[in-house]
Order: C-alpha cells, then structure tokens, then sequence
C-alpha cells in the first residue's frame, strides 16, 4: 500500500502534492470584507429585491463592481 500526502486550499479547494504551492495559493486569494455600495432596481423593473450592482472591499482595500447580467 502506498500512502499520499495531498493538501488543500483552503479557499478554493484545489487539491496539490506540494505545500508551498499550496500555501501561496491560499495567499493569492483576496477575502471579502464588506460591501461598500449597492444598487436596486424599482420593483417595476425587477420584482426579486436583488441588487443589480453591488461594490465589494477586499482585505487589500481594493474595490470590484458586480454587476448582475
């Protein structure tokens, strides 16, 4: 029998042999913070009282536009 040694990201869950890449795989990955802003549509629009545009802050302090297709 031979046993293996695999390690997961944490965060997006992809399987690796090697810890290191692991580790900055793991380290790569922006994490959410918060939601700065959001747009809603008026219920004539859109009756499901999602937004339709939302800005998120990352643990780098960038913010990315979501927009909703």
């Amino acid at each position: 029998m031979k046993q293996e040694l695999i390690y997961r990201c944490e965060i997006c869950n992809t399987v690796y042999n090697n810890k290191e890449i692991c580790e900055k795989c793991e380290e790569s990955h922006r994490v959410p913070i918060g939601i700065k802003s959001r747009r809603y549509q008026p219920i004539t629009n859109n009756a499901t009282g999602y937004p339709d545009k939302i800005t998120v802050v990352f643990d780098d302090d960038a913010e990315i536009i979501y927009k909703r297709g």
